[in-house]
């Protein structure tokens, strides 16, 4: 019989420790996401080692990784995310697997790690994706990955990194650093592949010009920067964008070339300075989420009728006084909230049919603002029990999920 070479056992539900080793002849090893506890055995790898992949991500296993991991001098994919321990660990006790593309130390208990300089010289040229999510740094700087010529995906999401970017192989798509103490600009003519980019909660000034030069991005994240002033104009060059995340910072415009991103399904603008949305976000055709909410728009561009592929639309908590009747023009609309506006409205009855799509219509919240002048039918947003202020300044009385009419401007 020929000796097994490769084993997947994934999302089987698997408890228990792991055997005292593995057989020599084992190439791919799956064992990701069960219950497997426990320590990796001393033994675990072999003399002769010809495992190239091992998956052990989504368990529950502890203690330190086992002086046996040299031998798998053939490893490509490592990926060996679990809780371990709070021990420290250098990358070091990687640089014998010089065959490594592919490394998963992403963490669930912020495990002190750090990066040394025979880590760096053994993969400078070979790895490719990293993972280290939630593991501790210690303060160090991101100057040790800029040695990394071929790194196509670095995620270090809450690594305790301080310092500024550095310049980084040009060969990355996947760039996430959200949550470290990280400042200064991005360097972004070092990266012109980009594909992904996120920087939430740090101090990384990620509003440049340069931005112009990442025309592969497809999602870029930046929420909770600092961020203020208008957007670039440049941004208008991120034509393959479909997905755009700067929430909870100062943005005050967002530029006209806002509507050159085609390709965007998603815009969340939340909690900024916003007081006007472009004309030219109607050129947004595949829309399909736009969250303005808490913000101080004063009026929504009649141009919001081309978002046709619309499903979701939050403008709470803005200055809006009345919506453009080019609103009743979105027919996949199912989820509407501009509560808490000053919007003054009248009889909802002509806009039921309209209303009948919605699973959800905020329209106004006890002690907000909006005042209305007559009552809606009842279950018009396909809620059974919707209940509606019947009156002008019935807006104030508490209600359950109150809905209303809306205030239209031609």
């Amino acid at each position: 019989m020929n000796a097994m070479t490769s084993l997947s056992l994934t999302n089987c539900n698997l408890s228990g420790s792991l055997p005292p080793r593995i057989h020599p002849s084992l190439a791919s090893l799956f064992l990701f996401n069960n219950k497997l506890s426990g320590t990796l055995p001393d033994e675990f790898f072999p003399m002769n080692s010809n495992l190239t992949t091992l998956r052990l991500e989504g368990n529950e296993f502890t203690g330190t990784l086992p002086n046996s991991l040299s031998r798998a001098t053939k490893l490509v994919t490592l990926e060996i995310a679990c809780p371990w321990s709070k021990v420290p660990l250098n990358l070091d006790r990687f640089s014998l697997l010089t065959g490594l593309t592919r490394l998963n130390l992403n963490s669930v208990e912020f495990t002190p790690v750090t990066i040394g300089t025979s880590f760096v010289n053994a993969l400078n040229d070979t790895l490719a994706v990293f993972f280290g999510a939630n593991v501790n740094f210690n303060r160090a700087t991101l100057a040790p990955w800029a040695n990394f010529t071929k790194l196509v995906t670095l995620q270090l999401v809450n690594a305790n990194l301080t310092g500024t970017v550095p310049l980084l192989a040009s060969s990355l798509t996947q760039l996430s650093l959200d949550r470290n103490d990280l400042v200064g600009d991005l360097q972004y003519a070092s990266m012109p592949n980009l594909v992904r980019l996120a920087v939430g909660n740090t101090k990384l000034n990620w509003m440049t010009t340069a931005i112009g030069r990442l025309s592969s991005l497809t999602s870029l994240t930046a929420t909770f920067t600092n961020a203020t002033g208008p957007l670039p104009t440049e941004i208008g060059q991120l034509t393959q964008l479909n997905q755009l995340s700067i929430q909870n910072n100062a943005i005050t415009a967002l530029r006209s070339t806002i509507g050159l991103l085609t390709q965007l399904t998603q815009l969340n603008v939340q909690s900024n300075a916003l007081t006007a949305l472009p004309s030219t976000i109607g050129q947004l055709t595949q829309l399909n989420q736009l969250n303005a909410q808490i913000n101080a728009i004063t009026a929504l561009p009649s141009t919001i009728g081309q978002l046709t592929q619309l499903v979701q639309l939050n403008v709470q908590s803005n200055a809006l006084t009345a919506l453009p009747t080019t609103i009743f023009l979105l027919s996949r609309l199912e989820r509407v909230d501009i509560s808490n506006n000053f919007i003054v409205g009248p009889d909802l009855a002509p806009f039921a049919d309209f209303l009948a799509n919605l699973t959800l219509c905020r329209f106004s919240v006890a002690n907000d603002k909006n005042c209305f002048a007559s009552t809606c039918p009842m279950n018009c947003c396909g809620i059974t029990g919707m209940l509606c202020p019947t009156s002008v300044g019935a807006a104030t009385t508490t209600t359950t999920t109150t809905t209303t009419t809306l205030a239209v401007t031609a």
